[in-house]
C-alpha cells in the first residue's frame, strides 16, 4: 500500500492506494476511514485494480476545518473529483459506504467527467 496526498485547495486529503488497473476509488462513512476498506482493496487489487481508499476530509489524516460549511456535498463531492484526478488521466469507478455513498453520488453529478461508474 501506499499513501498519497492530495490538495484541494487548502484542504490535504489522505489516500491509501494498492495495486495496478483501473482505479477504484472507495469513499467511507461515519465514523469510518480509508482503513474500513481494506477487505475490498484486498479482493479487487488482487484482480486487477488500482483500489484507493480516501480518508474524507475531518476524519483520520485529512483535513478537519472548524467551520461547518466547509462540509456540505458540495465541497465533499469537489474532494472526490480532487483524489479521483490526481489517481488518473481517466475517469475512475466510485464506491461509497453509508455517508460515503451520498459523496460519491453528488461526486458523479457534479463531476461526471471524473466518474465512469
Amino acid at each position: 500500500m501506499d499513501e498519497l496526498l492530495v490538495a484541494n485547495g487548502d484542504i490535504t486529503l489522505r489516500v491509501e492506494v494498492t495495486g495496478d488497473g483501473p482505479v477504484i476509488l472507495c469513499v467511507h462513512g461515519w465514523p469510518e476511514l480509508a482503513h474500513s476498506w481494506r477487505h475490498q482493496v484486498a479482493h479487487f487489487s488482487e484482480r486487477g485494480y488500482t483500489v484507493a481508499a480516501m480518508d474524507v476530509r475531518g476524519y483520520c489524516w485529512s483535513s478537519a476545518p472548524p467551520e461547518m460549511e466547509r462540509y456540505t456535498l458540495r465541497e465533499l463531492a469537489g474532494d472526490v473529483a480532487a483524489v479521483a484526478g490526481a489517481l488518473s488521466d481517466e475517469p475512475v469507478i466510485l464506491a461509497g459506504h453509508d455517508w460515503g455513498a451520498p459523496i460519491a453520488w453528488h461526486a458523479a453529478i457534479r463531476h461526471p467527467d471524473r466518474v465512469r461508474a
